[in-house]
C-alpha cells in the first residue's frame, strides 16, 4: 500500500538476465489530485521466482516519456500497460519493450508502443515509436492489448488481444521494430509483406 503501484498490479511478463528474473508489470497509482488510476510500467526482481522486490521507488516507464502518447495522470482511461520484453535482435545487450498505449491523437483507442533499453540493463527505457499498424485506422481494432512477439522462418509475428469480433489478432513483419509506414507490418500472412515496403 505504500508503493507507487498502490491501487492495482497486473499483466506480468518475466525475462531472465544475469542469473536473475525480471518481472515487468502494469502498476496503477491512486493519489487524489496527482494520480487517478494511472497506469505505468513497473519492474520487480527475483532470484527464485517466489520472492519479488520492486526495482527503485517508481515506475520504469510511462507515457510522459513519449512525444505521441496520451499522458494525463488524472484521467483514469489513459492506457500504459501490458509490457512484453524481449532481447533486441538488432542491438546485442539491449532489450525491446512492447506495451499497450493510448495515442494523444485518438484517446479512445489503444495501440502498441515500443521502447528500447538505453544501456545493458533493464531499468532505463527510451521510447522508439508507436506501431501505427495496430491503430484502429489500420487494424480496425479499437483496443489492442497484451502484445507478444516471436520469430519464425525469418518473419516476426506480433499477437495482440483485441476488442474486435475476434479476440486475438496478429501482424507479420520482417523487422520487430518496423520503423516507417504501417505497411511494414501485415495484418495477415495472406497479404504480401515485403521487408522493404
Amino acid at each position: 500500500p505504500s508503493g507507487w503501484d498502490d491501487q492495482h498490479v497486473w499483466a506480468p511478463h518475466i525475462v531472465e538476465s544475469g542469473g536473475l528474473y525480471w518481472m515487468f508489470y502494469t502498476g496503477v497509482s491512486q493519489d487524489p489530485g496527482t494520480y487517478a488510476s494511472t497506469q505505468r510500467i513497473g519492474l520487480a526482481v527475483s532470484s527464485d521466482l517466489m520472492t519479488w522486490n520492486r526495482v527503485g521507488t517508481g515506475p520504469v516507464f510511462d507515457l510522459s516519456q513519449t512525444s505521441w502518447g496520451w499522458w494525463d495522470p488524472l484521467e483514469p482511461l489513459m492506457a500504459c500497460r501490458d509490457p512484453f520484453v524481449m532481447r533486441d535482435p538488432a542491438a546485442p545487450g539491449r532489450w525491446l519493450m512492447y506495451y499497450t498505449a493510448s495515442p494523444a491523437s485518438d484517446t479512445a483507442s489503444t495501440l502498441v508502443g515500443v521502447a528500447r533499453s538505453t544501456g545493458q540493463g533493464l531499468t532505463q527505457w527510451q521510447d522508439l515509436q508507436p506501431l501505427w499498424a495496430t491503430h484502429r485506422s489500420n487494424s480496425f481494432n479499437v483496443l489492442n492489448e497484451s502484445p507478444h512477439l516471436f520469430q519464425r522462418n525469418g518473419r516476426w509475428f506480433m499477437m495482440v488481444t483485441t476488442s474486435a469480433g475476434q479476440p486475438l489478432s496478429f501482424f507479420v513483419g520482417y523487422d520487430p521494430v518496423a520503423r516507417g509506414t504501417p505497411r511494414r507490418w501485415c495484418a495477415s500472412v495472406r497479404w504480401s509483406c515485403s521487408p522493404t515496403s
